[in-house]
């Protein structure tokens, strides 16, 4: 993109033939979103298939485009996103968010760890923990308390 703010560069009108038209509709209804996330999360799809885009990227967007409509209206009614603040930005600060609040969550499942002597419950906290433990270390410090 251009280095003028005001640029208009990276809007693109495309015609979508029949083929595509109806499987962006069905996404569009699979996903319960707008038809612009629709799009939008089929081309993130497609760029990341064909490696145009790195997994932290991918991540981030697939998140936000993947999200149901009502609850992007939801949470546009209780805060407005800047518009001139980058999409990549705004994930990049909820991703960190999210990082954050699971942290907290698993240094509390350590500190409460032998409280909850059930099978069930460390099955549980286990397979959350092996999602994040490529990000985190109080999900690898629970994984390693969970194979003692």
């Amino acid at each position: 993109m251009s280095e003028n703010p005001r640029s208009r560069e990276h809007i693109h009108s495309v015609f979508l033939n029949a083929v595509h038209y109806v499987g962006i509709s069905k996404l569009i209804a699979e996903l319960e979103c707008s038809k612009s996330a629709g799009v939008l999360y089929a081309l993130n799809e497609g760029l990341y298939r064909l490696e145009a885009i790195s997994k932290e990227d991918y991540d981030l967007l697939a998140r936000r485009y993947g999200r149901k409509l009502k609850d992007v209206i939801a949470q546009a009614q209780t805060s407005r996103e800047s518009s001139h603040v980058p999409i990549l930005t705004i994930e990049q600060t909820k991703e960190k968010q999210l990082m954050e609040q699971k942290d907290k969550q698993f240094k509390g499942i350590l500190e409460e760890w032998d409280l909850h002597p059930s099978l069930e419950w460390r099955s549980k906290v286990f397979n959350e923990a092996e999602k994040w433990k490529d990000k985190l270390e109080s999900a690898r410090l629970v994984l390693a308390r969970t194979n003692k």
